[in-house]
């Protein structure tokens, strides 16, 4: 089947044209110009419209065990969600239990995902243990397509906590076996002393969440991780940086000739520690807190400057009756949804709104950070990510005009789903979505299937491609 996407403003790595998009099949057949149609084609009116690469949301936790909390969105509802929010791939991650084999705990993950994913996934691994030989497992784990692996430097009282020792170990046999290591870099003893202290003194509830967590921890462990990694000279990937001396120390490790990466998150860019002044604070609790104000306007200037290299939503689909179970620092639920509303939050806030026109990106700016830099770093481009003869027709049609109040009304995923961003003011929307050739959500309605999306392997990681990001 064909299918030609008329009159729209394309995205492309090089910038934006007018022209018409061909898909054949499940593949991108042609790019730009005026194509012509044959009698059967399926043919679609973008004008107006722009015509990117589906969203790479490389940073998801589905069906998140995280006790006493499971989250309310599983891998069916969730990649409905995504799906219906322009993003046709997502990248999830694997939980490994103490004591487990690493490449068990990617047949058990794959076995929660295969036949319920309503677009394509990517799986990251999450270590905790390597003290039976598993650091012996991550050749095979690249091998599986598994190519990046997410520790903490914190979580200790949970059992996800990476000491030192074994960080670096990590990262000295991914450098050797084409790995990337993803750390959640926050000072554990900082973080559990502040939240101690806090409580103490009677400080307990949410609204102290965002002190709870000081910007100081998340600062000196990234310089700790990157001392770390230029020791390995192995790349590192530091995930949803709230704090832009955080993105400074990754740039100038950057430029020193690390492949030193930085993440940021929709909710560092638009959201700032008012929330926690309301009457639900519960309900923006995650970790790292949202920042003052004028923290997440210099994240948006790094944004701009393009020192945060790709932007995720850390998706964590939690309902809003789970988020108001605990209004406490040490029993609330941690994390926020996003899948669905990063593109056109992203877009609102920073790509048709920018603060004064200061802080503005370019359309073509977010399909980096948010499509073709989180294909290229995870192995995925250019498959993924891009619009090029041979990639996947995985197509996002977004429609600027217009705006409305966002609400939980507009979501998708499980019953109960509410987002943060309850009336911001959005513009545009999702016209239409289009995952591997098919069309799965169109005028409103999601018209895919569980079972639709397949795993999609990635290649190792290549340290030369950080310079071209």
């Amino acid at each position: 089947m064909r299918t030609i996407i008329k009159d729209g403003t394309l995205v492309l790595d090089q910038g934006t044209t007018q022209g018409d998009l061909l898909l054949e099949g499940e593949k991108i057949a042609a790019v730009g110009g005026r194509i012509e149609g044959h009698p059967n084609d399926v043919v679609i009116d973008a004008s107006g419209m722009y015509v990117m690469p589906g969203g790479i949301d490389a940073h998801t936790h589905m069906q998140l065990v995280s006790h006493p909390y499971t989250t309310r969105d599983d891998f069916e509802t969730g990649t409905r969600a995504a799906a219906c929010g322009g993003v046709t791939t997502i990248i999830d991650f694997i939980t490994q239990k103490q004591g487990e084999s690493l490449l068990h705990s990617v047949e058990a993950r794959r076995a929660e995902a295969d036949g319920n994913v309503c677009i394509d996934y990517g799986l990251h691994g999450n270590v905790v243990d390597i003290g039976q030989g598993q650091l012996d497992e991550l050749g095979a784990m690249v091998e599986l397509g598994v190519p990046s692996f997410k520790v903490y430097t914190t979580y200790k009282k949970a059992g996800f906590y990476t000491d030192d020792y074994t960080l670096l170990k990590l990262l000295e046999e991914s450098k050797r076996v084409g790995a990337l290591v993803m750390v959640h870099a926050e000072n554990d003893a900082i973080v559990e002393g502040t939240k101690a202290a806090l409580v103490a003194a009677g400080k307990e509830t949410c609204r102290y969440h965002g002190q709870s967590r000081p910007g100081l921890a998340e600062i000196e462990a990234v310089s700790r991780c990157i001392l770390l990694a230029e020791a390995a000279g192995a790349p590192l990937y530091i995930v949803h940086n709230s704090m832009p001396e955080s993105v400074r120390l990754l740039s100038a490790a950057r430029a020193r000739g690390g492949a030193a990466m930085a993440e940021s998150c929709t909710q560092y860019l638009t959201l700032d520690d008012s929330v926690f002044e309301g009457q639900h604070p519960e309900e923006f609790v995650c970790s790292p807190p949202v920042r003052p104000r004028e923290k997440m306007l210099e994240m948006r200037e790094l944004l701009r400057a393009n020192e945060i290299l790709v932007v995720g939503s850390d998706h964590c689909g939690y309902v809003r009756e789970q988020k108001r179970s605990a209004n406490h620092l040490l029993r609330a639920a941690q994390g926020l949804p996003g899948v669905e509303t990063t593109l056109q939050v992203m877009y609102s806030k920073l790509v048709a709104g920018g603060e004064a026109g200061r802080d503005a990106i370019a359309i073509e700016d977010l399909v980096r950070v948010f499509s073709a830099n989180p294909a290229r770093i995870f192995g995925l481009y250019p498959r993924k990510g891009t619009l090029q003869v041979g990639s996947d027709a995985d197509v996002v049609i977004y429609d600027p005009r217009g705006e409305h109040l966002l609400s939980d009304d507009d979501l998708h995923g499980a019953e109960g789903s509410y987002t943060p961003w309850a009336g911001v003011t959005v513009r545009g929307r999702v016209e239409r979505t289009i995952a591997r050739g098919r069309v799965i959500w169109e005028d409103g309605e999601f018209k895919g299937h569980a079972g639709d999306g397949r795993f999609v392997p990635g290649l190792p990681f290549a340290p030369a491609i950080v310079a071209e990001l």
